[in-house]
């Protein structure tokens, strides 16, 4: 992913247009990511992407209230687990 300090930003945003039109770029501040700039077509689709994400969960969650699969553990352990499992299966 192309970076640019956020200082770079005023006087090269055409440049930061052009690389965000091929893919994500990152925007420092103090040598830290703090946004990132997408073409709009590439925002959308991780939106939809998350809708049908939330949609799938709440359908399954529907599925298992309706045949009694209940869980003794609390959201929060649940939430927990979740990002356990994704932070080990997502790449670096």
């Amino acid at each position: 992913m192309k970076q640019f300090a956020s200082t770079q930003i005023k006087n090269n945003w055409g440049s930061v247009q052009e690389a965000a039109r091929q893919s994500p770029v990152c925007i420092t501040s103090h040598g830290r990511p703090t946004f990132v700039v997408l073409d709009n077509q590439e925002y959308q689709d991780l939106v939809a992407a998350k809708y049908e994400s939330l949609k799938d969960d709440i359908t399954a969650g529907i599925h298992d209230i309706e045949n009694e699969n209940f869980s003794e553990k609390t959201v929060d352990e649940i939430i927990k687990k979740a990002k356990s499992q994704k932070k080990k299966s997502s790449p670096r």
